[in-house]
């Protein structure tokens, strides 16, 4: 429980405040940890093929020896996992009651493949600075960067949910689904903030911390993307509202956490007096 108290109290330190542009808001809340992982996972598999779409990969893929050149294993996971009859879509039912069987899937392994990834990105960045389309190449080479990294992300959370369920069998459970109540708080905020981003990106960010630490982010891709050249300043404002009341909200938490400090006996010093 104190380990609980303790994330909650470093949590409330941080304000963090993000603004996203996204393809669509269903205004669902996030499903179930098993059905989260894989719609975030195939939403992934989609980015990942409309960014092979945009650099052009040939279909077939380039082959040696009548096998699929090493740099394009990834490539060939991704269009099997999203038009195979075998691909882990057509189990989704499944996976609530049993992670495992998701986690394991082979295509779900070979979509998680950081090795093979990371071979397709130094690939790919010598095929575009052989094909010399510098308007282009900062935007793909940015986009192949942030899908490596929420790859990475997935396969981490990907171990650490199985680890949960490993942990568990040990100690006589037999389930092997999983819910929030039993994983780690920070693996489960993991899950949301990858599942929320799912469908688009955070233009702009801020964060502020107790030790005076303030940063602001905006994101490039902004300013990169055709369709927002005229809306910039108006999605800027926008966050900057939103900055205002995350400031507002933090300021009642913090105050709220040295209400109830007080109240049992804890001596806090308001931040903020």
């Amino acid at each position: 429980m104190s380990g609980k108290i303790n994330e909650i109290l470093i949590d409330a330190t941080t304000l963090e405040v993000s603004s996203l542009l996204v393809e669509g808001i269903s205004g669902r809340k996030m499903p179930g940890v098993a059905v989260a992982f894989f719609e975030t996972v195939h939403a992934w598999a989609i980015q990942f093929e409309l960014l092979t779409a945009d650099l052009r990969i040939p279909d077939p893929l380039p082959t040696e020896e009548e096998a699929i050149e090493p740099e394009y294993h990834i490539v060939a996971s991704t269009r099997a996992w999203l038009k195979n009859d075998d691909s882990p879509a057509n189990e989704i039912e499944t996976y609530e009651k049993n992670f495992t069987n998701l986690a394991e899937n082979p295509l779900m392994l070979q979509i998680l493949d950081s090795q093979s990834m990371f071979s397709f990105q130094i690939h790919q960045s010598k095929q575009l600075k052989m094909r010399g389309e510098q308007a282009k190449t900062p935007r793909q080479s940015s986009e192949l960067n942030r899908l490596m990294k929420i790859q990475m992300r997935l396969s981490k959370l990907r171990f650490y949910f199985l680890k949960t369920i490993e942990t568990n069998a040990a100690e006589g459970s037999d389930k092997k689904s999983l819910d929030k109540n039993m994983l780690v708080n920070r693996d489960i905020q993991e899950l949301r903030k990858l599942w929320d981003l799912k469908d688009g990106y955070i233009f702009a960010q801020n964060t502020v911390q107790l030790d005076g630490d303030i940063i602001s982010r905006q994101n490039l891709r902004l300013y990169q993307d055709p369709r927002l050249k005229e809306r910039t300043a108006h999605l800027l404002d926008f966050h900057y509202q939103n900055v205002d009341v995350g400031m507002k909200h933090w300021h009642f938490i913090i105050d709220t956490i040295i209400s109830l400090a007080k109240a049992v006996g804890t001596a806090i010093v308001s931040p903020f007096k």
